[in-house]
């Protein structure tokens, strides 16, 4: 599998190594040493127990096989849990049970499901997107409700949605632009309903929009439009959940910063959104309101999605990236923005406290590469503190 987080990607490979690659400033790739950033894909440690792993918007969290769930990169906020504002290397999550089941990590906060179907959240609360009905920033998992019948939840942004084990869905946290699907623009602190229906398959959020799948194949979106991510064909915001097309052969959508892609029943790729670093792989940098294929192929089975770039993952386990790749979150070793998908190559291992140059990567010892680290930082943090729109 392969999780994009906002300037950085991870993945597990079916052996079950962990490997991360891109910006690695707040030490989101989970290396230790330096926090130099990787072009290409580097191991993150020797274990070979990984299960799943989703990247946030500096840090990233992840399943063992074991249930344990551990977590790496910035913590200012607790959502790693507590202690010190950067876990250097993966740290192990201390709860009262491991035995989680699923995770997601969202914009400074992370939530979870237990195997017993509780959902659990901890981390940044401005906005009551931990769903406990407080505004309070938690460093420890709490219990949302007390509900156990949770299948699934997607944290990225400032919003929460989550659909339960009889398909209806819910939702909660910020709303200034109708992403929660309630029909207003009020934000919510703890679980609310999305209308009444039972049918829900699965629901992913971006960063101010929504998109969801319905059994049926039928696919939704609301939210920010601005950008034609709702692929609606217009740019106009929808606060109720709102039928992209008439198709009915959707199997899997994933929204990013401000840019969609989906995949339908017969493997073909589809993309709609911001396109200004290439991210939807059409070739160009048009944006789309409406879906658009990305090539021929017929054979994609998962995609993840960054602020400005693209990872996708085909049938055979070859992976491909696109879009912005200025702190090599492709992995393709080149640095430069792709426009179509291209192959990661070859992976390969580097030592936690080795010094690389990727082939142009950065080299923090360097004083052209420190400066690029600074702007890194203060971009990184001018936008997490003010949740900038484009």
């Amino acid at each position: 599998m392969v999780s994009a987080g906002e300037n950085f990607t991870m993945a597990i490979k079916t052996d079950g190594t962990l490997w991360g690659w891109g910006n690695n400033t707040f030490w989101s790739l989970g290396l230790g040493g330096m926090n130099s950033q990787r072009n290409v894909p580097t191991q993150v440690g020797t274990d070979n127990d990984w299960k799943a792993v989703s990247a946030g918007a500096l840090h990233a969290v992840a399943i063992k096989t074991n249930g344990e769930l551990w977590g790496w990169g910035y913590n200012e906020y607790g959502q790693l849990g507590g202690g010190s504002a950067y876990w250097y290397t993966p740290g192990h999550i201390d709860t009262e049970g491991d035995d989680w089941a699923s995770v997601s990590a969202g914009g400074h906060r992370t939530l979870a499901i237990k195997t017993d179907g509780t959902l659990w959240a901890w981390g940044h609360n401005n906005n009551g997107q931990l769903g406990d009905g407080t505004t309070t920033d938690r460093n420890s998992p709490v219990q949302v409700g007390t509900a156990t019948d949770w299948k699934s939840v997607s944290a990225t942004g400032l919003h929460t949605m989550a659909i339960k084990t009889d398909g209806t869905l819910y939702a909660w946290g910020f709303n200034d632009c109708g992403q929660l699907g309630l029909g207003d623009n009020a934000n919510k602190n703890v679980p609310t309903q999305v209308g009444t229906a039972t049918d829900w398959k699965s629901v992913h959020t971006g960063f101010f929009y929504t998109l969801a799948i319905k059994t049926d194949g039928t696919l939704y979106a609301w939210g920010q439009n601005n950008t034609g991510q709702l692929g609606l064909g217009d740019d106009a915001n929808k606060n109720v959940p709102t039928q992209v097309g008439t198709a009915t052969d959707w199997k899997s959508v994933y929204a990013g910063g401000y840019h969609t892609l989906a995949i339908k029943t017969d493997g073909t790729l589809y993309a709609w959104g911001q396109n200004n670093y290439g991210q939807l792989g059409d070739g160009t940098t048009t944006g789309r309101n409406s879906p658009v294929q990305v090539g021929t192929a017929t054979d994609w089975k998962s995609v993840s999605i960054g602020l400005y770039h693209t990872v996708a993952i085909k049938m055979n386990g070859e992976q491909w990236a696109w879009g912005g790749n200025y702190s090599g979150q492709l992995g393709d070793d080149s640095g430069e923005t792709q426009y179509t998908p291209v192959m990661i190559g070859e992976t390969r291992t580097v030592s936690d406290d080795e010094d690389v140059d990727d082939g142009g990567g950065t080299n923090i010892v360097l004083i052209g590469a420190i400066a690029a680290t600074v702007i890194l930082v203060i971009g990184a943090a001018a936008y997490f503190l003010f949740v900038r729109k484009p």
